[in-house]
């Protein structure tokens, strides 16, 4: 438990986010005093950084207010799990309180669609030849990345 000496940092809905590449996301924090003349003569500096997931760059691109970080749809990585530090600095203490965020970002999804679909052909035909097309029905690009196709045969 955190003194009443040191104000509770929070994260609006929680501290572990779920999104959709697709999606918009915003990452809001806070700090208070439980016991509001805890903070008389303090000044709190809220501060964003990253601590996992693939690099985005200073975040102050993404900060909209001390405590907030917009992320546009499209901006984190399908697939990937990121992780930020809200750290608030107490001046002129000297001291700082903290918390984590977790963002996980849901795969992207893809679509193959083989022509003519289920097909059954005899023995006796000496070759045969498949067709498929992938299709991505997303509004963001797709993430580049290496897909693999992996055909099947029953006998």
């Amino acid at each position: 438990m955190i003194s009443d000496d040191y104000p509770t940092v929070t994260i609006t809905g929680g501290n572990s986010k779920s999104i959709d590449y697709e999606e918009d996301l915003t990452i809001e924090g806070s700090a208070a005093y439980d016991c509001p003349s805890a903070g008389i003569g303090k000044t709190l500096t809220p501060t964003w950084t990253q601590t996992d997931g693939l690099n985005l760059g200073d975040l102050s691109t993404y900060e909209t207010t001390d405590y907030q970080l917009d992320f546009p749809a499209c901006t984190l990585q399908a697939g990937q799990n990121y992780g930020f530090d809200l750290t608030v600095d107490i001046a002129p203490d000297g001291t700082f309180v903290n918390v984590e965020v977790s963002v996980d970002v849901a795969p992207e999804s893809f679509t193959v669609d083989i022509t003519g679909g289920d097909t059954t052909y005899s023995a006796a035909e000496p070759e045969i030849d498949f067709e498929a097309e992938l299709t991505y029905d997303h509004s963001c690009d797709p993430a580049e990345a290496d897909i693999e196709y992996i055909w099947s045969c029953e006998v």
